[in-house]
């Protein structure tokens, strides 16, 4: 494979945007791993105790349970089951929100997307019950965004699942490294 000159300033586009498709590509694939699920836990009569596992765990579990449909590949939805698609857009989001709510403009603000972009993910998420929407106490005409208890779950998952990833990929890299990376990244955004 040929790598551009990293001695040569002006392949800094180059090497961000190569760095960029490389990280983007790995965080898919652990995304891909993780997609969370819901799971019936047990039955209490009426009521059912539910939690939010990896997606290994909900295949797992799918596969027990007629969920796993051999003909695709994947695990699906079944009577123990809630599949939720998590996509890396998705991860982002939830991160974001993680740390403070918000609302879909500054998200997009923030990930430098399109605000029907991101309205259209808010939806999907909102409808997997991993947000919440409630009234912006500012601005009647905006909606403040948070994360519901299960989004904390995914978000969880998905951070220790990240972090697997990027021990995986700093092995080579001491960590003052990585520090000053991160700092040099945050001047040029």
């Amino acid at each position: 494979m040929q790598r551009p000159d990293a001695q040569d300033a002006r392949n800094l586009f180059v090497l961000l945007r190569n760095a960029h498709v490389l990280l983007e590509r790995q965080l898919a694939e652990v995304v891909a791993g993780i997609n969370w699920a819901e799971v019936t836990t047990h039955h209490d009569g009426e009521r059912a105790n539910r939690r939010a596992v990896s997606g290994l765990e909900a295949w797992d579990r799918s596969r027990r349970t007629d969920g796993y449909r051999e003909n695709v590949g994947r695990w699906d939805e079944g009577p123990d089951v809630t599949v939720v698609d998590v996509t890396v857009v998705d991860v982002h989001l939830l991160r974001r929100l993680a740390v403070r709510p918000s609302s879909t403009a500054l998200l997009a603000e923030y990930l430098l997307c399109t605000h029907p972009t991101i309205s259209r993910r808010m939806a999907v998420l909102e409808g997997s019950g991993l947000i919440e929407r409630s009234p912006s106490y500012r601005d009647s005409r905006m909606n403040t965004l948070t994360l519901s208890e299960k989004g904390r779950e995914v978000v969880q998952m998905v951070e220790r699942a990240m972090d697997g990833l990027l021990d995986v990929i700093g092995d080579d890299v001491p960590p003052d490294h990585w520090q000053a990376l991160l700092q040099d990244l945050d001047t040029l955004s």
